[in-house]
């Protein structure tokens, strides 16, 4: 018997992380702002009028207090850091009041490969259809999957309900299916909505691979041509496993489509805070 979570804490308050490049600037700021008020909708949140200039002023004093953590000399490199995985995040937060709060930190995943990626699967917390698929104030089990997972030799974990990856821990699953349908989960079955997958989801399309929302099944895991995660951290990351078991094959055409794409989005995306 599926026991939901208690809905309190999680409508305490609601987030988003960002992309931050380690100096001043962070990435498609008004995607987050506009999700961010999707979900302060759904969890009776106060949005605050002036959005935009609030959020602002609090990434501006957050950054004011933390350390770059990169330097001019690599941002001017002529081998520049893999910008597919930023080198910094930055959550913000907007709690009950209306109130917005940043934090800035480095990416630990910066330095990794994500060719071949190594992941489980854990049950899905489940909330209420109200909360569940927002990015809410009871994140904890999301942080619990990753601690698992990272304990355990894999980077990430997929979270399943019902039989069914609805989605994963810190990032989306997208699975390229042997008819050319790329496939990611409905947002209707608990999955947060990916500000990765928007980014990106054009230059797929234009390179003719359709994007399609959907149940992502077992026997789809079992066939699929690639499995991709797809988010803020870890970029665009190749699963080829799945405790233990082979998943994928060589091909790695969706993989170059959508690494190439964050690279070249993000780049047109960054905001100076100064």
């Amino acid at each position: 018997m599926l026991v939901l979570r208690d809905g309190q804490q999680a409508a305490s308050s609601t987030f988003t992380t960002l992309a931050w490049n380690g100096s001043t600037a962070v990435s498609h700021l008004n995607l987050h702002l506009n999700r961010l008020k999707q979900h302060a909708q759904r969890l009776l949140i106060q949005f605050p009028p002036q959005a935009e200039e609030s959020a602002g002023l609090a990434l501006k004093i957050a950054l004011s207090h933390t350390e770059q953590v990169v330097t001019e000399e690599q941002q001017f490199s002529e081998q520049p850091l893999n910008l597919a995985i930023p080198p910094g995040l930055c959550r913000l937060s907007l709690d009950r009041e209306g109130q917005f709060e940043a934090q800035f930190r480095p990416n630990s995943q910066h330095d990794y490969d994500c060719t071949n990626t190594r992941v489980t699967a854990l049950p899905a917390p489940r909330w209420d259809a109200t909360i569940t698929g927002t990015k809410h104030g009871d994140w904890e089990p999301y942080q619990q999957s990753t601690t698992f997972a990272t304990e355990n030799g894999f980077i990430a974990a997929l979270l399943v309900h019902a039989g069914v990856v609805v989605d994963s821990d810190r990032a989306t699953p997208l699975l390229l299916d042997v008819d050319g349908t790329a496939w990611y989960p409905d947002p209707s079955g608990g999955a947060v909505d990916s500000i990765t997958l928007q980014i990106i989801r054009a230059d797929v399309e234009r390179a003719g691979i359709p994007l399609q929302m959907g149940r992502l099944t077992t026997s789809m895991f079992e066939r699929a041509v690639e499995v991709l995660l797809v988010g803020t951290g870890l970029g665009v990351s190749r699963v080829r496993q799945i405790d233990g078991q082979p998943v994928g094959s060589e091909q790695t055409a969706l993989l170059d489509i959508c690494r190439n794409s964050i690279t070249m989005r993000r780049e047109d995306g960054w905001e100076e805070l100064t």
